[in-house]
């Protein structure tokens, strides 16, 4: 499929999901949806601030825009292993919003000043209106498990649930280490590939996984599908990281706008990413210890994060990212085509996964 037409179904696919996260979260609170989250009050609530408090900054950020590949994906195995489309498609937003919850307090914890080409929440509605809205995007997806059961058996929707539970652990799991890495609390030097590998499962593979097992569980698979396409989404999420950490450092000029993160952010924010890891092994020791001095020093000095970035490239950390990333992908995919009947989705499927870790922005 030529990429321009791989494009527009990608499209009409986000059309449908803007509709479902306005159903998950509309852009104004009514006092029927706040009923449906936490029944009736038992005195009474105050919809304009709810509204003013959770839906304005949440929809601020969510028209900003994003990719969503995580509820795309989950439709798309929806599709692959004939599930219901009108029974599943509510939970397509579940990932989508805590996605975006994780986002917004990733922001506040990195104090990171731009996310998707404006201001961040927290700098915009304040640190204390992002945090809460941002911890809601975590628990109103729950309220699908309860109220949005659509004809699924108990069983069905506990082993949802459980999958729900565990890989929001898991992500708080890779924020932690993120966080103690980018602190400087363990030495750059001594974080080794698979460290920072399975940090990415944690952190980002984990909202893809969820994706997988939750549409394989909702469209009746087995446990072993389920595992499998739990391992698959995984792997596209660490490979999407990789590609994100590369696309910091090589996006230049008019591009960086539509990358929608300042120049070289990863470096200013003290990151340790599998880009920094192959440098180190491989560049002489002044260099080395120039990127972990740069590093420490969380600077937006342009010159500073030219010098780095030079380092890096010129010691082939891209191309070594790239090929861990890219094996990575392909490895995964020779054990879901196995439980994936053969389909069109089957097929689109592979070509949004290729999409998504060979993207430009």
């Amino acid at each position: 499929m030529p990429r321009h037409d791989l494009e527009s179904f990608l499209e009409s696919r986000k059309e449908i999901i803007e509709l479902i996260l306005e159903k998950a979260l509309p852009r104004a609170m009514t006092e029927d949806y706040v009923n449906m989250l936490s029944g009736k009050p038992a005195y009474g609530y105050d919809t304009e601030s709810l509204t003013m408090g959770i839906s304005r900054p949440v929809w601020d950020f969510l028209s900003r825009g994003g990719k969503r590949w995580r509820p795309i994906l989950f439709t798309l195995i929806v599709d692959a292993l004939g599930g219901d489309r009108d029974r599943t498609r509510d939970y397509a937003a579940l990932v989508e919003l805590v996605h975006n919850g994780t986002i917004i307090i990733d922001d506040i914890e990195d104090g990171s000043e731009m996310r998707r080409g404006k201001e961040s929440l927290h700098t915009l509605f304040g640190v204390d209106t992002a945090i809460n809205a941002g911890n809601a995007l975590y628990f109103i997806p729950l309220a699908l498990f309860v109220n949005n059961k659509a004809g699924f058996s108990d069983d069905v929707l506990v082993r949802a649930y459980n999958i729900y539970s565990t890989e929001m652990i898991n992500v708080h799991l890779g924020q932690a280490l993120d966080i103690s890495w980018h602190r400087g609390e363990r030495s750059a030097d001594a974080i080794s590939e698979e460290q920072y590998i399975q940090m990415c499962a944690y952190k980002t593979g984990t909202l893809a996984r969820m994706s997988a097992k939750l549409a394989a569980v909702l469209s009746g698979a087995d446990d072993k599908t389920v595992n499998v396409l739990g391992r698959f989404a995984e792997s596209v999420g660490v490979a999407f990281q990789i590609q994100d950490d590369i696309l910091d450092i090589v996006t230049k000029g008019e591009d960086r706008e539509r990358f929608g993160k300042p120049y070289g952010n990863d470096i200013t924010e003290g990151k340790i990413t599998l880009l920094v890891i192959k440098t180190l092994q491989r560049a002489p020791p002044e260099e080395a210890q120039t990127l972990l001095d740069t590093l420490s020093q969380h600077t937006r000095e342009k010159e500073k994060l030219d010098a780095a970035i030079d380092i890096i490239e010129r010691h082939g950390a891209i191309e070594s990212a790239k090929e861990i990333a890219d094996a990575l992908v392909i490895s995964s995919w020779e054990e879901a085509r196995k439980v994936l009947p053969a389909c069109e989705a089957k097929d689109m499927l592979k070509l949004f996964v290729h999409y998504l870790v060979e993207r430009k922005e």
